[in-house]
């Protein structure tokens, strides 16, 4: 990510954050009709979810520019996920539905500039989080050895 992409995608998250209802709506309404199938991954009431979703998009976008603190968060946050069955597949699907859910809230101020922005945050977040995954996978296969 350049700067200015960070800067445009930490500079969209207060309005975002007004909006978490909104948003968490839309992406999880988004993510259901492309995966179905991950509909079964989650509890029926989301509001919980909900809730942790926009604690994690903050924390990951608060920490973007200082990056062992973002890889820190998102691989751990990989790894959770990985322990629920998340997978790479998933994790397209996710991009494409946070994408469509930014875009609905930020509406008239969504750009050109800011997709390609927030595609990249989302790209370096997903690597990190399928890496934290992976990584924990292997850890659970050495200690299981031991």
């Amino acid at each position: 990510m350049t700067p200015e992409q960070v800067a445009l995608v930490t500079s969209s998250m207060p309005r975002l954050r007004a909006c978490a209802q909104q948003l968490t709506e839309q992406f999880y309404a988004a993510l259901f009709r492309t995966r179905p199938d991950a509909r079964a991954m989650f509890p029926d009431d989301l509001t919980e979810l909900r809730g942790k979703f926009m604690v994690e998009l903050d924390a990951i976008v608060s920490a973007i520019s200082d990056l062992d603190a973002f890889a820190g968060r998102a691989k751990h946050l990989g790894a959770m996920h990985r322990g629920h069955g998340v997978g790479s597949a998933h994790y397209v699907a996710g991009g494409a539905a946070l994408l469509e859910a930014v875009a609905a809230v930020l509406a008239h101020g969504w750009s050109k500039d800011l997709e390609q922005a927030w595609s990249a945050a989302y790209s370096m977040v997903s690597q990190t989080m399928l890496r934290g995954g992976y990584e924990k996978a292997d850890d659970d296969v050495v200690s299981a050895r031991r």
